[in-house]
């Protein structure tokens, strides 16, 4: 009796420690059905965090592991499941084609050799054309969302066209057939009304005309930055002299005559005349534009006195199309922001709102002020 029952505790010693195939099969026969149906479902993961949060515990149930982490080549952690203890000595690694596989064995495994190894690869391999799949099914949503969005600003730049183009060109067109039907029969002060009002709108057919050529140009990445050397302030007061007739408001400047950079001036004049157009139209006087270079980088800033811009309406402020409420009254599309925004980053720099002190909007155009940036 004593010598069957040493026999039995011998075999079952030597199945706990070295199991035939048979048996570990039939020991993982849970684990595979779930590993199956964990790669099945591997089909409908959208995203690297989700094809891990799919196959990475069945794959540590599978080989008894306490825990298994998925990196991408660059060391990028992709997911994990359980803790990862490196100072354990217990833990194995696995080079992947699209990065590696780390697992930290458990002492109670009742087998861990080239099978599960084997085993281990193999999931890897299929993991590796999950996350492929994820990464094509997110750039293929990416493209479509971009789409979308091409579509509704297609839409939107026709209707606005339309829209801003129409009362423009028909005030042209009345003013024009009335001063030359009827001019010999107007006042001198009725026919020089008439003559002010036809320039206006002009300027304004024309100021729109320029915007939309931007807004192709831009949406395009057909705006070339060439940077040269120009005295900064020369260029501002040319820009402010050109707003300067448009606009009925007092416009101060304050620049070194000694202050130079290298960048693109049909860039900052884009820039800053919709800046300064923008501070004319929607603050209160004074507008005063001033610039300084500090650490490589030309700041220019305009502000005025006026109430500022609404907290609310910030976070839309350099959309296309934007206006709040306050300015939806005063001429303009919604456009000179998002135009100047634009520029700023086709030449590696940036436009940004603060509140100034003690009230009103400021508007800063930063710029790498040599053409090496």
């Amino acid at each position: 009796m004593v010598a069957l029952l040493g026999t039995v505790s011998g075999v079952t010693f030597l199945l706990g420690f070295a199991p035939p195939a048979s048996l570990r099969l039939l020991w993982r026969r849970p684990e595979q059905i779930r590993m199956q149906d964990a790669i099945g479902e591997l089909m409908a993961a959208t995203n690297d965090a989700d094809v891990a949060a799919r196959v990475l515990p069945p794959m540590a149930s599978m080989v008894g592991a306490r825990a298994i982490a998925l990196e991408w080549t660059d060391g990028t952690l992709i997911g994990t499941y359980g803790a990862i203890d490196e100072t354990s000595g217990d833990v194995a690694r696995w080079e992947l084609p699209f990065g590696r596989l780390t697992v930290r064995t458990s002492t109670f495994a009742p087998f861990f050799g080239d099978e599960e190894r084997k085993l281990l690869t193999a999931l890897g391999s299929l993991t590796g054309l999950a996350l492929d799949r994820a990464r094509l099914f997110a750039q293929e949503r990416a493209a479509h969302e971009m789409l979308l969005r091409a579509d509704e600003l297609k839409n939107q730049f026709v209707a606005l066209a339309a829209h801003e183009l129409r009362s423009p060109v028909g005030a042209i067109y009345g003013l024009s057939e009335t001063i030359t039907l009827r001019g010999d029969q107007l006042a001198p002060e009725q026919l020089e009304e008439l003559q002010s009002s036809l320039t206006l709108q002009i300027r304004r057919l024309r100021e729109l005309v320029e915007q939309l050529l931007d807004l192709s140009r831009l949406d395009a990445e057909a705006v070339v930055i060439r940077p040269q050397r120009v005295r900064v302030r020369d260029r501002l007061e040319e820009i402010v002299d050109s707003v300067s007739p448009l606009e009925s408001v007092p416009i101060g400047l304050e620049v070194d005559p000694s202050l130079e950079a290298e960048l693109d001036v049909e860039a900052l004049d884009r820039i800053v005349s919709n800046l300064i157009l923008n501070a004319c139209r929607y603050g209160r006087p004074p507008v005063l534009v001033s610039a300084a270079k500090e650490h490589g980088t030309l700041r220019v800033t305009v502000q005025d006195r006026g109430p500022g811009v609404p907290m609310e309406f910030v976070p839309q402020l350099f959309d296309r199309f934007a206006r709040s409420g306050a300015s939806a009254a005063s001429p303009g599309t919604g456009l000179g922001l998002a135009i100047a925004r634009s520029y700023a980053r086709a030449h590696s720099g940036e436009v940004t709102y603060r509140p100034a002190a003690p009230q009103g909007a400021a508007f800063e155009l930063s710029l790498p002020a040599s053409a090496a940036a």
